[in-house]
């Protein structure tokens, strides 16, 4: 069995003691999709979610995969994925837009799919996710869910 080291690799995430640890992205474009596609720049991380596009992004957020942890190697360098339990997503709006955060039906608390920015800068959103569904942390700010 492969063994991968306890550390941020390629951007890809990696399991700790205390969930899942990655970094930053930052989306830039109008309809940014946020997937399990190796080699996607919007592959999906735990970790802060910059939204800094000119206008409008329609973004699209793939339902986690139930489950945690990460097994042997799938294709060589990529960490096969087992599940994405214990993931969090903070998205901050860097600009003045009404962003969207678009799932699969019922991927957001169980009930939900949509969730929807006012225009102002620093509204907010915080997702953990278990069992395929992302639960939302705290209280959004500026953002209505429907």
């Amino acid at each position: 069995m492969t063994v991968y080291p306890i550390q941020q690799t390629e951007g890809y995430p990696t399991r700790f003691q205390y969930g899942v640890v990655a970094g930053s992205r930052t989306l830039t474009g109008s309809a940014d999709a946020i997937s399990n596609a190796p080699g996607n720049p919007n592959y999906l991380v735990s970790g802060n979610w910059w939204i800094s596009s000119p206008g409008v992004d329609a973004i699209t957020l793939i339902a986690p995969v139930s489950g945690g942890g990460f097994g042997g190697a799938s294709g060589g360098v990529f960490p096969a994925l087992n599940g994405q339990d214990d993931f969090i997503l903070h998205f901050v709006s860097t600009t003045a837009h009404a962003h969207t955060i678009t799932t699969p039906a019922n991927a957001i608390n169980g009930s939900l799919h949509i969730a929807t920015f006012g225009a102002a800068v620093a509204n907010n959103i915080s997702f953990i996710s278990k069992s395929g569904v992302w639960y939302v942390l705290g209280t959004p700010v500026g953002v209505t869910l429907s």
